[in-house]
């Protein structure tokens, strides 16, 4: 079975093992867009091209341009769908790293805004606002070293917003704990 097209609402991912039919998707889409009373926006659409796991595999070093309504696609190494980074390495690592950011970005405001709160008050907000890994039943492939990083992030965090409760902890230095945890 080959999928070609994955649609969500007015999000559209097209599918193609061959660049030509790929352009065949493309222009298949702008000639029936004008049924439903929809349009295809050249602008805010991508494409990307996964590398094969094999390098002996490689056709060519350099992806062809694509064209829809007349104007050219941009090329992206990586694009978020759906909440999801999917990158043409083909592996989870970006995604993971951007949860990862984001856990420590959601500890900070946690801290910030009720750094007066209890450790019971910011453990239910802890469990609730924090920890949103939703799309993490999606990664299946990764670098090993990658899924160390989340559990990593999730102890800083909790040492950060419970144990330091009340504690008034310089920004600079939240800061400095962010970039050092991100660098390992």
């Amino acid at each position: 079975m080959c999928i070609n097209i994955l649609a969500y609402a007015d999000d559209i991912i097209l599918l193609a093992p061959f660049w030509r039919g790929l352009q065949q998707l493309l222009d298949i889409i702008m000639q029936q867009s004008g049924v439903p009373n929809m349009s295809l926006n050249a602008r805010k659409s991508v494409y990307m091209v996964f590398s094969p796991r094999d390098r002996s595999k490689v056709v060519m070093s350099c992806s062809p341009e694509f064209h829809a309504n007349g104007e050219k696609l941009q090329y992206v190494n990586s694009f978020k769908y759906l909440g999801h980074i999917i990158s043409s390495d083909n592996t989870d690592d970006t995604d993971i790293h951007r949860e990862v950011t984001n856990m420590f970005i959601r500890t900070n405001i946690l801290s910030r805004k009720f750094h007066k709160c209890t450790v019971a008050v910011k453990t239910v907000l802890y469990r609730s606002y924090c920890i949103c890994l939703y799309d993490a039943a999606l990664w299946s492939n990764f670098h090993v070293g990658m899924l160390n990083k989340p559990r990593s992030c999730y102890n800083r965090c909790i040492k950060y917003s419970l144990l330091l409760a009340g504690a008034r902890v310089s920004p600079i230095f939240w800061l400095i704990w962010v970039c050092l945890a991100l660098i390992h």
